[in-house]
């Protein structure tokens, strides 16, 4: 089976994404630094890096990609919305929207290894496609990996589940309800732009060992002063102890805001159990979300 294995880091670099559309939070690259790229487009490459982001992010290599264009081409309705409709069906990608798994690629690789069940049936092809209606469960016999244990309990890990898809609190058990919609997939973009928000990284690159903090170094800023000149920003909250003291040393002697330190979101933060994360970020940000 044949599978992308570009690096991540250097490919959402060039495509212009954060690695956190793939599931990373933590995944930077200091190569090319200053990026010496074309400023202007033409319309065709402006399509053509599109293209190269959807295949990049599901994990879909040109003939697959082609054959689910020619399949979107067909069915009534925009294509574009067909297709990513088509790919955000693919059990791989289901896995890991419902949060079983970090990432799309580890997703794909234990859809492969059957350690899932839709309607009760083990299913080991990554880019099924789920119907409205379809139960995705954990495999009984797969119940006792740590990789599935720990979704379990008070302290596991909160994902954002989208609408179109429900799963069970402390089970390892979800449902499609319905099939996804173009709503859907722009739906965070207009909460964030109804309440007033801005979500941005603190570096623009570094070098890291892991996902571990402590080796953080050769780091580049983000360019807060071109985010300031285009958004009236009046408070900032940072996402956990590394992103304040990036922020404290590079980026509040620029934009003059001091910014509030909560704790980390991340799954990997044991430390704060899921209510309490909920309890500080709500009383912190009531009196600056936007009704």
């Amino acid at each position: 089976m044949a599978k992308n294995m570009q690096p991540i880091a250097k490919r959402c670099k060039a495509l212009g994404i954060s690695p956190a559309v793939m599931g990373y939070a933590k995944k930077e690259t200091n190569r090319n630094p200053g990026g010496q790229m074309r400023k202007k487009k033409s319309e065709y490459g402006i399509q053509l890096n599109e293209k190269q982001k959807v295949k990049f992010i599901y994990g879909i290599l040109e003939k697959q990609f082609h054959a689910y264009y020619e399949a979107a081409a067909k069915t009534p309705g925009k294509t574009g919305d067909n297709l990513l409709i088509a790919v955000e069906r693919r059990l791989d990608n289901v896995v890991y929207r419902m949060g079983f798994a970090m990432t799309r690629r580890q997703a794909r690789q234990l859809v492969s290894h059957a350690h899932f069940t839709v309607n009760g049936r083990k299913v080991d092809i990554p880019s099924y496609q789920v119907k409205a209606g379809d139960v995705i469960e954990v495999a009984e016999s797969s119940r006792s990996s740590e990789i599935f244990k720990r979704l379990l309990g008070q302290d596991a890990p909160v994902f954002l589940i989208p609408a179109w898809m429900e799963r069970e609190k402390n089970a390892l058990k979800g449902t499609v309800t319905r099939l996804p919609a173009r709503e859907d997939i722009e739906a965070k973009k207009q909460i964030i732009l109804r309440h007033g928000l801005a979500l941005w990284d603190t570096l623009e690159s570094c070098t890291i060992t892991g996902a571990s903090d402590a080796s953080i170094r050769d780091v580049v800023p983000n360019d807060i002063a071109g985010l300031l000149a285009k958004a009236p920003i009046e408070a900032v909250f940072c996402n956990g102890a590394t992103a304040y003291k990036i922020y404290t040393k590079y980026l509040e002697p620029v934009s003059g805001i001091p910014a509030v330190r909560l704790p980390s979101t991340s799954p990997a933060n044991a430390a704060c159990r899921p209510e309490k994360l909920r309890e500080i970020w709500q009383k912190e940000l009531s009196n600056w979300i936007l009704p």
